[in-house]
């Protein structure tokens, strides 16, 4: 039984013809991670089996799932969403893509349904993974519209933070995406999530400008005396 205690990681897969079941399997083989945690992959246990052969890797931790509440502990529990694929690694096939596309949207399922605690998710291929069911440029995405919020990608360290204004859009279209308001709207959810989910009472929070040197007034640029600086004012006088 899954003891309630330990945070339920749901686990999605990932392109099954990319380094996501490598990614998991390693990660999960280290005592220290499943002492924090009782992990469910949404895969398929021959899959699994079989890629950690191929690999090199230990499968006697595996342990097959019909249930997430048949979860043990100190096992990588694979819940069985699909029987098999046949996969090759680095091959670009939109019919395995399915496949982590299906793990994902039910590994999503479990965390809203509170079936478990926390999303944990495997690379895709986004060009595999796009379709006609999928037509999103990336798992952000995917989970801002399946959740009906605006999300905010972070790189996280012990010591830093890093949240992203834009994602997932070329290089040239940064600029017309950019406003005040998304970038109001991009602190206020990095203060909120500082405070709520790593526990920072009074986070500070740095904001890196637009152009280099922050336009030097004007010599390289306006967009920060525009946008950003006049949103760093704003926000510093409401509180």
């Amino acid at each position: 039984m899954v003891n309630p205690r330990k945070i339920r990681a749901a686990i999605s897969i990932g392109d099954p013809n990319g380094i996501g079941i490598e990614i998991i399997l390693k990660s999960l083989s280290k005592e220290e991670v499943l002492d924090k945690i009782i992990p469910i992959v949404f895969g398929s246990y021959n899959l699994i089996m079989n890629q950690a052969q191929s690999l090199g890797q230990d499968v006697s931790m595996l342990h097959p799932i019909s249930e997430i509440n048949n979860a043990k502990e100190k096992r990588i529990n694979i819940l069985n969403v699909f029987d098999n694929c046949d996969y090759k690694f680095g091959v670009l096939d939109k019919a395995v893509s399915d496949f982590g596309i299906l793990s994902l949207e039910l590994a999503i399922n479990a965390v809203k349904n509170k079936q478990a605690d926390v999303l944990v998710t495997a690379p895709i291929n986004k060009n595999a993974a796009y379709s006609q069911s999928f037509k999103f440029s990336g798992q952000t995405d995917y989970l801002s519209s399946f959740f009906n919020s605006e999300a905010l990608m972070l790189m996280v360290s012990n010591s830093l933070k890093i949240a992203l204004t834009t994602d997932h859009i070329p290089l040239k279209e940064v600029y017309s995406v950019l406003s005040k308001d998304l970038i109001k709207r991009k602190i206020e959810i990095l203060n909120k999530a500082l405070q709520e989910d790593f526990k920072i009472l009074n986070p500070k929070i740095a904001v890196l400008a637009i152009n280099p040197h922050a336009g030097d007034n004007g010599v390289i640029g306006n967009d920060d005396n525009s946008l950003t600086i006049p949103v760093i004012n704003e926000l510093h006088s409401n509180n």
